[in-house]
């Protein structure tokens, strides 16, 4: 299943601010409170850089997909587009939804990312913040 085509976008009065994406087309047990994950796309969505300070820093060495570190640890579009940036042999012309695929690996305890590798069949998420996340087959 695509990801991409099960996302739905809900739209606010000027634009659209936030993407719903199925829990299950990324391969996630749904949460109870709901099967869906939601990325903050509005102006309003904090800012930061490739050296982040997210709500609360990735586990240092750990390897997260773009849609969790968003998700669970507060990062932003602009974070993970400043890691993609820093690595050139990650595909630099990818879409938001595409930058969400990404798999990123957490450099320091500060929360600094680092873009590995572009996930062309989906990031899997491996089970919340203890475990490693990885590419799909």
């Amino acid at each position: 299943m695509n990801p991409l085509k099960t996302a739905a976008i809900v739209t606010g009065a000027a634009s659209a601010s936030l993407i719903l994406f199925s829990a299950a087309a990324f391969g996630v047990t749904p949460r109870p409170d709901g099967p869906l994950i939601g990325v903050d796309l509005s102006a309003n969505a904090s800012v930061g850089g490739s050296s982040a300070s997210p709500t609360t820093p990735c586990t240092y060495q750990g390897y997260k997909a773009g849609y969790n570190l968003i998700a669970l640890y507060g990062y932003t579009n602009e974070d993970l587009q400043q890691a993609i940036v820093a690595n050139p042999k990650v595909p630099q012309d990818l879409s938001t939804a595409q930058m969400l695929q990404v798999l990123y690996r957490c450099t320091d305890t500060d929360g600094t990312i680092e873009a590995v590798e572009y996930c062309e069949f989906g990031a899997e998420n491996m089970g919340g913040v203890t475990s490693n996340d990885q590419c799909a087959m």
